[in-house]
Protein backbone atom coordinates (compact mmCIF):
# COMPACT_ATOMS: atom_id res chain seq x y z
CA UNK A 1 0.00 0.00 0.00
CA UNK A 2 1.31 3.32 -0.72
CA UNK A 3 2.75 5.60 1.82
CA UNK A 4 0.23 8.74 2.22
CA UNK A 5 1.11 12.08 0.22
CA UNK A 6 3.25 14.46 1.54
CA UNK A 7 5.06 16.11 -0.73
CA UNK A 8 4.16 18.53 -3.69
CA UNK A 9 5.76 18.50 -6.84
CA UNK A 10 4.85 21.64 -9.54
CA UNK A 11 4.46 20.74 -13.21
CA UNK A 12 3.59 22.87 -16.07
CA UNK A 13 1.83 21.41 -18.76
CA UNK A 14 0.66 22.86 -22.60
CA UNK A 15 -3.62 23.60 -22.76
CA UNK A 16 -3.35 20.44 -25.00
CA UNK A 17 -1.65 18.36 -22.48
CA UNK A 18 -3.86 18.69 -19.86
CA UNK A 19 -7.07 18.91 -21.27
CA UNK A 20 -6.20 15.11 -22.66
CA UNK A 21 -4.91 14.33 -19.45
CA UNK A 22 -8.04 15.95 -17.68
CA UNK A 23 -10.12 13.69 -20.36
CA UNK A 24 -9.13 10.80 -19.36
CA UNK A 25 -8.45 11.03 -15.71
CA UNK A 26 -12.46 12.05 -15.82
CA UNK A 27 -13.03 9.01 -18.12
CA UNK A 28 -11.38 7.01 -15.59
CA UNK A 29 -13.09 8.78 -12.50
CA UNK A 30 -9.97 9.92 -10.77
CA UNK A 31 -8.40 13.46 -10.73
CA UNK A 32 -5.33 14.65 -12.79
CA UNK A 33 -3.07 14.98 -9.72
CA UNK A 34 -4.29 11.16 -9.22
CA UNK A 35 -3.79 9.53 -12.37
CA UNK A 36 -0.26 11.59 -12.79
CA UNK A 37 0.80 10.10 -9.17
CA UNK A 38 -0.52 6.59 -10.56
CA UNK A 39 1.37 6.70 -14.04
CA UNK A 40 4.71 7.86 -12.10
CA UNK A 41 4.09 4.93 -9.04
CA UNK A 42 3.83 1.95 -12.02
CA UNK A 43 5.79 3.62 -14.75
CA UNK A 44 9.42 5.71 -13.23
CA UNK A 45 9.11 4.73 -9.65
CA UNK A 46 8.44 1.47 -9.97
CA UNK A 47 11.73 1.17 -12.60
CA UNK A 48 14.00 3.24 -10.15
CA UNK A 49 12.66 0.61 -7.62
CA UNK A 50 13.65 -2.31 -9.59
CA UNK A 51 17.18 -0.62 -10.76
CA UNK A 52 17.63 -0.36 -6.95
CA UNK A 53 16.93 -3.76 -5.66
CA UNK A 54 19.21 -4.93 -9.05
CA UNK A 55 21.93 -3.08 -7.76
CA UNK A 56 21.91 -4.25 -4.23
CA UNK A 57 21.62 -7.79 -5.73
CA UNK A 58 24.78 -7.33 -7.54
CA UNK A 59 26.59 -5.93 -4.78
CA UNK A 60 25.61 -9.24 -2.82
CA UNK A 61 26.25 -11.39 -5.36
CA UNK A 62 29.79 -9.73 -5.92
CA UNK A 63 31.26 -10.07 -2.57
CA UNK A 64 33.73 -12.90 -1.88
CA UNK A 65 32.07 -15.02 0.73
CA UNK A 66 33.80 -18.07 2.59
CA UNK A 67 32.42 -20.97 0.27
CA UNK A 68 34.04 -24.24 2.90
CA UNK A 69 31.76 -26.73 4.25
CA UNK A 70 29.87 -25.42 7.16
CA UNK A 71 32.16 -27.80 9.46
CA UNK A 72 34.92 -25.86 8.41
CA UNK A 73 33.40 -22.55 8.86
CA UNK A 74 32.22 -23.75 12.27
CA UNK A 75 35.22 -24.45 13.65
CA UNK A 76 37.20 -21.47 11.99
CA UNK A 77 34.25 -19.39 13.91
CA UNK A 78 34.96 -21.28 17.44
CA UNK A 79 38.73 -21.14 16.64
CA UNK A 80 38.22 -17.35 16.39
CA UNK A 81 36.35 -16.43 18.87
CA UNK A 82 37.47 -18.77 21.99
CA UNK A 83 37.16 -17.33 25.08
CA UNK A 84 34.83 -14.49 24.34
CA UNK A 85 32.21 -14.84 26.04
CA UNK A 86 29.29 -14.59 23.82
CA UNK A 87 25.73 -15.21 24.49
Amino acid sequence: MPKAATKKAQVVLSDDQYRLLDEYAQAQGMTVSSLLRESLERTLIASLQHRRREAALSRLTGQQLPTADWDVIERELEERWAGHDLP
